[in-house]
C-alpha cells in the first residue's frame, strides 16, 4: 500500500490504474516478491524506477535530487524484496519532505 501511494501521489492522480502504465497498482510492484523471477524483479524494478525518475523531472533543483537519482541506481542494483522495501521507504520520507 506505501508503494501505491508513493506512485499515486508522484504521477498526481487518484487513481490506480490512472498512472502511466498502472505503475501505481499492486500488480506492478509485487514482482520484489518473486526474488527468484528475474523476469517479474526486473517488472518491479522498471516500475519503481519510473516513478523515482518521475520524482526528478516533477522536482528537478532540490536537495533531495541526488538522493531520489542513487535510489534508481539502487532499485536497479536491488536483489532482495527488503532492499526494495528499504528503497520504497526513503522514497516515501523524500517524498513526504518535497509536499506530496
Amino acid at each position: 500500500m506505501r508503494y501505491e501511494a508513493l506512485a499515486l501521489a508522484t504521477f498526481n492522480c487518484t487513481g490506480k490504474y490512472c498512472a502511466p502504465f498502472k505503475y501505481a497498482a499492486q500488480d506492478s510492484y509485487s514482482g520484489f516478491g518473486h526474488e527468484n523471477n528475474p523476469e517479474r524483479f526486473f517488472e518491479a524494478q522498471r516500475a519503481l524506477t519510473t516513478v523515482l525518475t518521475v520524482l526528478v523531472y516533477r522536482f528537478p533543483k532540490t536537495e533531495h535530487t541526488e538522493r531520489i537519482i542513487s535510489l534508481i541506481d539502487r532499485t536497479w542494483s536491488a536483489k532482495t524484496q527488503n532492499e526494495a522495501v528499504a528503497i520504497i521507504n526513503e522514497a516515501i520520507d523524500i517524498a513526504e519532505n518535497l509536499g506530496l
